[in-house]
């Protein structure tokens, strides 16, 4: 039996952010043989997110730098504001879990299979296919359908399924950087998105509530919006649905990343969140204080059930009122009187604002960021940090 005081489940985003900031002897264990593959993300997140992590925000983990996140609505209007510098990336997901797994504190195994977890004392002992290991202390960051949950008899979290694909093309008519669309015609309950990579290369996915058909519906709207179109990898997978709760901390066990469900239930976006998560739960460990992971989780701006509220009536919505909302968003002026419930437009703008600047834009700090880090060298595959 070996021992080990902290053991991170999943070398993902999450886990590996974890890696990077653990300062007790720790050990992180994947299944895969390989970090970063298979990928199953739209890859996009703020460059304010990679600022707040201390993450190079250039560099071969960058495919792409965004001015612009747009928002397409059933009346060809469309929201967003192109700015005078990139403030979003099109990320190489497996080249940046890589670049995190160079910087980890922890040893990282691979091919090591999470079989069994029970609890003994105030230890954990995790039984692998490789051994067993005795922990104090857990991170589990294995991802939605996380083995830790269910061998703990933890609830279950509610997942969408999203079918995504990289995809070589030519666009019909104007380029498409970033955008998502939105409409009963494109992605009823849901939506599609596309994000380029490089070139004609591009992210694109969709995800909806009734996933029957959503293969069908993506297939129609790549041939609207496409031709040459080549399909070159598959990165369907599941998507938390419903946000995270306070129930993030466990018997010592930390829930992080999409294991913890620390997905904006309205856009969806879930990598900057990882990032965070797997930092907040290594530091409360490193203080050794486990319970101050859901404090910080506690203090954040806006809760998953303000935003599960707002999921709700977006993807409840007829077009005629995402057209009204859109009506709306590009023209504070418009006529509340022509929205049934305009109590219910109100909430859902202001909640998503605060969204925006917490989630997206990181305004709002993400409480246990340690400041002093300097950042030595930013450009390129050499960037490195120090940490003072």
């Amino acid at each position: 039996m070996e021992e080990t005081e902290v053991c991170i489940i999943g070398a993902g985003l999450a886990g590996l952010s974890a890696a990077r900031w653990i300062r007790k002897p720790a050990i992180l264990i994947e299944k895969k043989s390989e970090i970063g593959k298979p990928v199953r993300c739209g890859e996009g997140i703020s460059l304010a997110a990679f600022v707040r992590e201390n993450i190079p925000t250039q560099g071969p983990h960058i495919a792409n730098l965004v001015n612009e996140v747009r928002r397409s609505f059933p009346n060809a209007k469309v929201i967003g504001q192109m700015r005078e510098r990139p403030y979003a990336a099109i990320l190489f997901k497996d080249k940046l879990e890589q670049w995190l797994s160079s910087q980890s504190a922890a040893e990282i195994r691979l091919n090591t299979i999470l079989t069994n977890a029970t609890k003994e004392n105030d230890s954990w002992l995790l039984t692998t296919n490789q051994g067993v290991i005795r922990t104090k202390y857990v991170i589990a960051a294995d991802g939605p359908a996380s083995v830790v949950r269910r061998l703990t008899m933890r609830p279950k979290i509610n997942c969408l399924p999203a079918v995504a694909e990289i995809i070589s093309a030519s666009p019909r008519s104007e380029e498409i950087e970033c955008c998502l669309f939105f409409g009963n015609q494109v992605a009823p309950g849901g939506y599609t998105w596309v994000f380029k990579q490089s070139g004609n290369y591009y992210n694109v996915g969709i995800t909806m509530r009734e996933n029957g058909a959503s293969r069908n519906y993506l297939q129609r709207f790549l041939n609207e919006k496409f031709t040459d179109i080549q399909r070159l990898e598959n990165r369907s997978g599941l998507i938390p649905s419903q946000g995270w709760s306070h129930d993030c901390h466990y018997e010592n066990i930390l829930f992080v990343g999409d294991a913890g469900s620390f997905v904006d239930p309205i856009f969806k976006g879930g990598n900057g969140l990882a990032l965070a998560t797997g930092r907040l739960a290594a530091q409360a460990l490193n203080h050794g204080r486990p319970q101050k992971f859901t404090q910080d989780v506690k203090s954040w701006p806006i809760s998953a059930g303000e935003l599960n509220s707002c999921a709700n009536w977006l993807y409840g919505a007829d077009d005629k009122e995402l057209c009204l909302l859109a009506d709306y968003m590009l023209n504070s002026d418009a006529r509340q009187e022509k929205y049934a419930d305009w109590s219910r437009v109100k909430y859902f703008l202001e909640t998503w604002g605060k969204a925006r600047n917490f989630v997206w834009e990181c305004q709002s700090s993400i409480s246990g960021y340690c400041p002093n880090h300097r950042i030595i060298r930013t450009i390129g595959p050499d960037a490195r940090f120090v940490r003072e």
